[in-house]
């Protein structure tokens, strides 16, 4: 990996690689495709993005209970864009691990019953799976609802309705096309959002992704949680059981998944 492609990076417990951004993640498939598949997998690579609200400080891994959790999605085309048929499969998977969790499916999937959720249920897992349209500018960005568009600034208004409560949410999981790509303004999508507005952390993708291995990363990620894992442990393992999966092999497939943020 050339060095320009990662500023500054640390070790936090010799088990993974955290690595510092102070201009964004570029649109450069700057992991798989220039290191060989073994050294990808033996290691988790995850990312603390220098924006506002950020620290470092925090990077002692914790344990995280996914049983209370909002699972959001849309496997429906609405406003023009397509289908996302591996959705409600992925959403029935990972509500099987998570046991008690509140579902917000297609036209369930609205901004009222988000704002709802985050006000008086909280959540510490919310996994939204849906299209993301990503640009220079928060009223440019959004996440595709049922009933319209999910902005930045609106997710951020959400996100902190449940930290004022002490409902903070633990793992903001981002099962969208895109999800981290964006130019510097975006400053890492909506996963660089999360993480300032207080979420812990965020996974985000970083470049399309297929709904179907999708939802096999989802729910392996939930389950390795549930059994102790860390976040990075989770996700590192869940890719590397994709990986064993006939036809997903290809690093297009289980590569793009980036966990953002502290406590990891």
């Amino acid at each position: 990996m050339p060095r320009r492609a990662i500023p500054r990076s640390f070790c936090t417990n010799g088990s993974w690689l955290g690595c510092s951004k102070s201009r964004g993640i570029s649109g450069e498939r700057f992991g798989p495709a220039k290191r060989p598949l073994l050294h990808w997998t033996r290691s988790a690579w995850n990312f603390a993005p220098d924006i506002p609200g950020s620290t470092l400080t925090d990077t002692e891994p914790a344990q995280t209970e996914p049983g209370n959790a909002l699972l959001c999605g849309l496997s429906e085309s609405v406003q023009g864009f397509p289908a996302l048929p591996g959705v409600r499969r992925e959403i029935e998977k990972v509500r099987a691990v998570t046991g008690d969790a509140e579902v917000l499916l297609d036209r369930k999937f609205t901004t009222d019953n988000l704002r709802s959720v985050f006000r008086d249920r909280g959540c510490s897992l919310a996994l939204m799976a849906t299209h993301g349209v990503f640009r220079g500018s928060a009223r440019e960005t959004f996440l595709v609802t049922y009933d319209g568009r999910l902005y930045m600034n609106q997710l951020e208004e959400l996100i902190r309705l449940g930290k004022y409560r002490e409902k903070q949410v633990d793992i903001l999981f981002l099962s969208a096309c895109q999800t981290a790509l964006g130019d510097e303004r975006a400053a890492l999508g909506l996963g660089g959002l999360a993480v300032r507005t207080g979420v812990r952390s965020a996974i985000a993708t970083l470049w399309p992704v297929d709904d179907r291995a999708t939802s096999e990363i989802v729910t392996r990620f939930c389950v390795n949680l549930k059994a102790g894992s860390s976040k990075a442990e989770a996700l590192q393992n869940a890719r590397k059981k994709l990986m064993d999966t006939p036809g997903y092999s290809h690093p297009a497939y289980w590569a793009p998944f980036l966990l953002i943020g502290s406590r990891l």
